[in-house]
């Protein structure tokens, strides 16, 4: 598991954003309708589906829940509460008090960076059919590759040395676990492998696992 992940004694339940959405939305009760009109239209209930809208990482540190709704990315979980919302070739990461975390600035379908708020490079990620990789350069040398294999099976890599490997016994499993680590709706694609690059800090390791989740 990778060391660096927050280490608090909070826990969010899984579903917890959820449960506080659909809280809110009834108000806690009925109110009577308008004198004057008709009630104001309820709004429309999000289907939580993992593996489609939502996936979850549950460690000793807590549980951090990704929610996907049309083009934006909320991420949740012990003192993180993150809106990552989609404009033009950006996607910008706003903390709870409205301030930039982190950014992704997309170049073309195969190629994305992570930087900071101020625009300097955190990591440069492309994608390939068998394999993504991750560096903190643009020229992409010494880069991390997240190899998938059949069966879903996930092994990192770094100049062909094999640094890490995540074995599934059945894709079909509603949870994967790898020393100590759990994930829920990660069990296709290469998000999975972004826990095992243990120089990423554990945000920058739910942003990437996000930005691969919804490709």
């Amino acid at each position: 598991m990778n060391k660096n992940w927050i280490n608090t004694k909070s826990f969010l339940p899984a579903y917890s954003l959820l449960t506080v959405l659909l809280i809110a939305q009834c108000g806690g009760g009925e109110k009577p309708a308008s004198q004057n009109g008709p009630a104001p239209a309820a709004e429309e209930e999000m289907t939580v589906i993992p593996g489609d809208n939502y996936f979850a990482v549950r460690s000793s540190a807590g549980t951090y829940e990704v929610f996907v709704e049309g083009n934006d990315l909320a991420l949740e979980g012990p003192n993180l509460s993150w809106l990552g919302e989609e404009k033009g070739d950006k996607r910008k990461f706003y903390d709870a008090s409205g301030n930039v975390a982190l950014e992704i600035k997309y170049s073309d379908d195969d190629k994305f960076k992570l930087r900071n708020a101020d625009g300097t490079l955190r990591w440069k990620v492309k994608v390939y059919d068998d394999k993504v990789k991750v560096a903190d350069n643009e020229e992409m040398e010494n880069a991390y590759e997240i190899r998938l294999y059949e069966g879903g099976r996930i092994k990192l890599k770094r100049d062909e040395e094999e640094l890490a490997e995540w074995r599934v016994s059945s894709q079909a499993a509603a949870e994967l676990t790898r020393e100590g680590l759990t994930v829920t709706g990660l069990n296709q694609g290469f998000a999975r492998g972004a826990f095992l690059i243990e120089a990423l800090t554990p945000q920058e390791q739910l942003v990437l696992a996000a930005e691969l989740f919804v490709r």
